[in-house]
């Protein structure tokens, strides 16, 4: 059986000063048939884009 994959990512924000980090947050990316109220797949296109974004060491 075929299950969905979201994509996932985080970020942060930090003081300029000590570089200590101030917030957090975490975001996940799931595609939804309205109608059928169910998750499907992310298409081919949004996920290449959504992915690129992605940047090293952050993102899940």
């Amino acid at each position: 059986m075929w299950a969905p994959r979201p994509i996932s990512g985080r970020t942060g924000c930090s003081t300029s000063e000590t570089g200590e980090a101030v917030a957090t947050a975490e975001a996940v990316a799931v595609t939804l048939d309205l109608v059928a109220r169910k998750a499907i797949p992310i298409p081919d296109a949004m996920r290449t884009h959504l992915e690129s974004q992605l940047v090293e060491g952050i993102g899940a």
